[in-house]
């Protein structure tokens, strides 16, 4: 979900109001429940300073205190004292009337004249009386719960009268002075200043002391709580959440108006623009600067000015990127040409005749590059092969190269000795070289007759020879490169290049490419996958280098031109042999076969590759042995191509009794083979089978010349 602008101000708007509105609401109520608190216990306070005032008072304190003392003698004479209790057991109506028959003068305040009464107890009556109205009215002026005066004997037994004309006898067993536990509360009174404060169960009692002759007397009670000042609070505070929620949605709105007025207007506007111009960026439609026209002297108008700055400098590099582009596609338009240009000055990468079987291999780094690669014949029985990279990249390695292919070409055929043909170059190079480049290169000349290959090294990685045990590198002499000084001395080596061998050239950028960890593919690596796959077909063994090279390369960009070049000095024969009774070796036969006599004419290949499957098929199919081994020679004699298989199978000729018939529907009746053996003879020459030594041989032979 998205949240605009506008709705995150006008939300944190809402929530700092809140948040203030709360804390107000708070700290008012906890000041409101304090200051009630403070204004109740001071009320109390100052009632009974004032009490203790009036009894201290030299004009009429004496009285005062002449009264407390009649009322607690009469108090003790008659009643405190009296150990009689209304009989255990007894209910609310019974204790009353015990009580009212014990204590009628109390009662006779309630009900007056219900009882006649002397006047001892008349006066007593007018004296509490007038006591309990003080009571009375002390509860009401202080908010308190409850007022009662104590009055205690010598034997710590305590009788109280209170403020609603109650009154209580405490037995002395539970009957203490203030500063310990006394009658029915479980708090301990503390001394403070001239008062005793007892707090429990949420209840406050202060008790003053009243002195006579230097003997309390009795205790003035004032018992209270904070419930009042708690329900004044509450209300209060209900009045004040109403009041400051009112004062929130006031300040919500017009913090929301002024935040659009001062902000939010500014900001959409700078959004729409920006939103305007980055659709037109992204659709590819032509630029124009969209100006939001803020206003305001703040800091969003410094962003507006930037944003429009932002706008016409984008404009401008994208004016400059598209003639860059422009510029560039012609580039890369006129490097396609020359890369084809290049290109089509090597030879083909795929060459074979009765001679020889030539794959090559080229991957530029750039659009075009300074490797290239080369072969001609010098005549009917020598070949010559060119492997060269020129240093330097891109466009002058390429001129460079095309200009040293065609030198080389043309030295190698002016000369006879490679020495000469290289020095030739070397002299012509150095001279007109302005760009200071230079080539490495590897000229050989292959005799067929002679089966042996003469090379010239300046400079480049040495190659390998791959016979049918073993995987040589050429580790000879390694000249100076060609181009780089006038007047070098070079040195020709030669090797022997048997019938069915190879050599392989390739350029620094297989050997020397890296890895992520900065490691190099390396001439050991080139060399244990020559060893490995040393027995596949030419075009195999260049796939498998480079699935290889990618694998080990992994993403890493590559940094030069790879070039790969194999040169097969073919014998027109090829021996094959297979232990495994599967279909799968008729492709492999199939491929090989092609690969060894790729120069005959596709008839000829086409019917080679019908006779091989029909006959291994049926070998496969037919024969019971299971540990079945197959052996196959190809040669080409003069102009026939001479097929022979052999098997350890059993002595079977398929050319006896062999019904010759066509149907474009099989006959059920028709022998087993019978239509694959009549195309065999469609396409051989001669057929024959013999059985010696154990094996079945078969032998047919292929026009090679269509």
């Amino acid at each position: 979900m998205k949240f605009t602008i506008k709705l995150k101000i006008v939300a944190l708007g809402a929530i700092l109001s809140l948040l203030v509105t709360v804390s107000a609401i708070i700290f008012s109520s906890i000041e409101y429940r304090q200051h009630g608190k403070r204004n109740q216990q001071n009320t109390i306070n100052k009632w009974l300073d004032n009490m203790q005032s009036d009894f201290d008072d030299p004009d009429y304190g004496e009285d005062y205190l002449i009264t407390v003392q009649n009322a607690r003698d009469y108090i003790l004479e008659n009643y405190a004292i009296n150990p009689d209790d209304p009989p255990e057991g007894s209910s609310f109506k019974e204790r009353k009337d015990f009580y009212k028959t014990n204590f009628r003068q109390l009662y006779a305040i309630e009900d007056f004249g219900l009882y006649p009464m002397s006047d001892e107890e008349i006066d007593f009556r007018k004296n509490y009386s007038e006591f309990i109205f003080l009571l009375s009215d002390a509860k009401t002026a202080t908010k308190s719960i409850s007022v009662f005066a104590a009055f205690i004997t010598e034997n710590k037994t305590m009788f109280y009268i209170g403020d609603d004309y109650s009154y209580k006898k405490i037995d002395r067993e539970v009957s203490y002075l203030p500063g310990s536990r006394y009658y029915n509360f479980q708090g301990q009174f503390v001394r403070n200043g001239s008062y005793y404060d007892c707090k429990y169960d949420k209840i406050t009692t202060k008790a003053m002391p009243i002195v006579y002759k230097n003997q309390t007397i009795a205790y003035i009670f004032v018992q209270y709580d904070f419930s009042e000042v708690y329900a004044d609070a509450n209300s209060l505070m209900r009045t004040e959440i109403i009041a400051l929620s009112i004062a929130s949605l006031v300040m919500i709105v017009a913090y929301a108006l002024g935040a659009h007025f001062l902000l939010i207007r500014n900001v959409t506007k700078l959004t729409k623009s920006a939103t305007e111009f980055s659709n037109d960026l992204e659709k590819g439609e032509k630029l124009e600067k969209k100006d939001p026209c803020v206003k305001s002297h703040d800091e969003i108008r410094l962003l507006s000015d930037s944003f429009v700055t932002l706008e016409e400098g984008i404009i401008k590099y994208i004016d400059v990127i598209q003639k860059e582009t422009e510029e560039k596609e012609r580039t890369n338009a006129e490097l396609n040409v020359a890369t084809s240009i290049q290109l089509s000055a090597l030879p083909k990468r795929a060459y074979d005749d009765k001679n020889v079987a030539i794959r090559a291999f080229i991957k530029s780094a750039k659009e075009v590059g300074g490797d290239f690669y080369d072969y001609f014949y010098l005549d009917d029985n020598r070949l010559a092969i060119v492997i060269s990279d020129v240093s330097g990249k891109g466009i002058p390695a390429a001129l460079f190269m095309m200009k040293s292919k065609e030198l080389i070409k043309s030295a190698l055929r002016s000369h006879d000795n490679l020495v000469d043909a290289v020095k030739e170059v070397n002299s012509l190079l150095v001279s007109n070289d302005k760009e200071s480049l230079f080539v490495t290169s590897f000229l050989g000349v292959i005799d067929f007759k002679k089966n042996i290959i003469t090379y010239v090294n300046a400079g480049h990685e040495k190659p390998y020879i791959v016979t049918s045990k073993e995987v040589i590198k050429l580790d000879g002499e390694s000249n100076f490169v060609i181009g780089g000084e006038e007047d070098i001395d070079y040195k020709q080596e030669s090797h022997t290049l048997k019938k069915g061998e190879f050599i392989f050239l390739f350029t620094d950028g297989l050997n020397e490419s890296i890895n992520s960890d900065r490691k190099e593919f390396s001439y050991e690596r080139i060399e244990q996958t020559l060893k490995e796959n040393k027995d596949l077909p030419l075009d195999k063994i260049i796939d498998v280098m480079n699935a290889n090279l990618d694998a080990f390369v992994g993403k890493e960009e590559p940094f030069d031109d790879v070039t790969m070049l194999l040169v097969k000095n073919s014998d027109n024969s090829l021996h094959l042999s297979y232990d495994k009774k599967d279909y799968e070796i008729i492709p492999k036969i199939v491929d090989s076969f092609n690969e060894a006599f790729a120069y005959l004419p596709t008839e000829c290949k086409a019917a080679a590759g019908i006779v091989i499957d029909e006959l291994i098929n049926n070998q496969i199919s037919y024969e019971k042995r299971e540990d079945l081994k197959i052996d196959l020679n190809f040669k080409v004699v003069e102009k026939e191509l001479h097929i022979e298989i052999s098997s350890n199978g059993e002595d079977f000729n398929p050319f006896i009794n062999h019904q010759e018939k066509y149907a474009t529907e099989f006959d059920p009746d028709m022998a087993e083979g019978g239509y694959g053996l009549s195309i065999i003879k469609d396409f051989a020459k001669s057929w024959d089978y013999q059985y010696k030594n154990k094996k079945a041989i078969i032998l047919i032979k292929i026009d090679a010349t269509k």
